[in-house]
């Protein structure tokens, strides 16, 4: 970001002063502090105007701690993203750190606050997209699948926090600006159109974290339960249906639930047989098999050997 383009962004911030003199003329004295004051007591909804101040639906403004310290919400998706400096934001009490080239990706109609940013280090960014964005077909597709475009005040899910993003996306943040800040009427589309891509870049990354934790906490979960492990009680522990919880694990892994506790299994039996002197029925036992005609059949299948020839074959190597 360059230092003309800081100032004019700074220049647009004063512009939100008097969208809110004009939303809250007949709420509270015609001065800043009165307002803010005023949203800060009522937890109320920052006007959908600040919106329009932007390039058609989107609009991209500096954190300034006169709005953005002060308990709201309003109807419209905002992107915080923190191009340099941290951020502790507040959501219903749930506080969420941000670093350089992190951000959150907050629903329409949740209450929040950022209770800490050093506005002399830090620059932080607020995209706002009003929701009609996502009404062109082609960007529905696109994002359909995501439930923060809907307004749902109850819902669980308030938020997605990306973190550990890749170089490309400050990349695109600089693009981003450069044509939010130019006049050029043909420039609306490009910028429309990046915003598309650091959306999907964002979304990706967080989908990349989610799914390792969640594999590393199901492969945990099979592992310590291989002997009475079963789809209908690994899903009531992550807390799905076990149909849902299924279809699930097929898109994450590619493999069926079945498939992945047998190879878990099987992992396991192997172990035995190196560092054990259990016999194959007793480490047939150990990992949950009712029958040892299904623990060799599956072995050999994983091994292409015998559990026998296996336990030799490590041996001599060992």
């Amino acid at each position: 970001m360059t230092k003309k383009q800081l100032e004019e962004l700074q220049a647009k911030n004063n512009h939100i002063k008097d969208i809110l003199l004009e939303a809250y003329k007949d709420k509270c004295d015609q001065n800043i502090k009165s307002i803010i004051k005023y949203i800060n007591d009522n937890g109320a909804s920052l006007t959908d105007n600040i919106v329009a101040l932007g390039k058609g639906n989107i609009n991209i403004t500096l954190h300034n701690s006169s709005f953005n310290n002060v308990l709201h919400y309003h109807d419209f998706i905002e992107i915080i993203y923190v191009y340099k400096g941290e951020l502790t934001n507040n959501i219903y009490n749930e506080i969420i750190n941000l670093k350089e080239n992190e951000c959150i990706i907050q629903y329409p109609s949740i209450q929040h606050k950022i209770i800490k940013a050093d506005d002399t280090k830090s620059i932080i960014l607020n995209i706002v997209i009003d929701k009609s964005f996502f009404d062109t077909s082609y960007y529905k597709v696109l994002f359909e699948s995501r439930s923060f475009f809907n307004n749902e005040k109850d819902k669980k899910e308030k938020y997605i926090v990306c973190k550990n993003l890749k170089h490309i996306v400050k990349k695109l943040i600089d693009i981003l600006l450069e044509l939010f800040l130019d006049k050029d009427e043909y420039s609306e589309l490009s910028f429309q159109n990046v915003l598309v891509l650091l959306l999907m870049e964002m979304l990706k990354r967080n989908d990349e974290e989610n799914n390792n934790d969640f594999s590393s906490r199901l492969n945990l979960y099979i592992n310590q339960n291989i002997k009475t492990i079963s789809l209908q009680n690994t899903a009531s522990h992550f807390g799905y249906h076990p149909k849902y919880f299924s279809c699930l694990i097929k898109n994450m892994t590619g493999k069926s639930f079945k498939d992945i506790v047998i190879e878990k299994k099987i992992e396991k039996a192997a172990y035995y047989l190196i560092y054990s002197d259990y016999s194959n029925s007793e480490i047939s036992d150990l990992i949950g098999y009712e029958n040892n005609l299904s623990f060799y059949t599956n072995f050999k299948k994983i091994f292409n050997c015998s559990p026998n020839d296996y336990r030799k074959k490590m041996k001599e190597i060992n």
